[in-house]
C-alpha cells in the first residue's frame, strides 16, 4: 500500500488510515466512512487524523459479491442505459423487484434484462 500512513497502537496492533482500509478490503472510502457511522467499525483519532485498527478491518465480514442471478444497482443501471438513482425510483415504484442482501439491495438481471427489451407501443390519439 504506498502512501499508507501506519502507526502503532498503544495496546498492540496497527493503525491504518480510511483510504488505506479501503484499498485494504476492496472497497470504496466512502463504504468505510459508512461503517464507521453505523458504528459496525470503530475509529479513532491519532495525531489529528481518524484511523482504523488493520485487525478490526480484517475483521470485518463484508458482502463480496452479490447471489447468483441478481445484481446491483449500478449494474442495472449500465444495462437499462441510466443512472442508479433512476434504478432506485423504478425500485419504487414497483417498477422493478428488488431484494436486500447484507443490507444492499439487489435486483434479478433477468428482470432486468426484460425491462430493457423495446417494445413496441402505440402512441395516444390526439383529440
Amino acid at each position: 500500500m504506498s502512501g499508507t500512513i501506519r502507526r502503532p497502537a498503544p495496546e498492540g496492533g496497527t493503525f491504518i488510515t480510511r483510504p488505506a482500509a479501503a484499498e485494504l478490503r476492496g472497497v470504496t472510502r466512502r463504504r468505510i466512512d459508512t461503517l464507521i457511522q453505523q458504528g459496525k467499525l470503530p475509529a479513532y483519532e491519532v495525531a489529528g487524523r481518524v484511523m482504523v485498527l488493520e485487525a478490526d478491518v480484517l475483521a470485518l465480514e463484508l458482502p463480496t459479491a452479490p447471489p447468483e442471478g441478481w445484481i446491483s444497482r449500478h449494474a442495472a443501471a449500465k444495462i437499462l442505459g441510466c443512472t442508479h438513482r433512476a434504478v432506485g425510483l423504478m425500485v419504487a415504484r414497483g417498477d422493478l423487484p428488488a431484494e436486500e442482501f447484507g443490507g444492499r439491495l439487489y435486483l434479478r438481471e433477468a428482470d432486468v434484462r426484460k425491462a430493457a427489451t423495446p417494445r413496441r407501443v402505440i402512441p395516444p390519439r390526439r383529440r
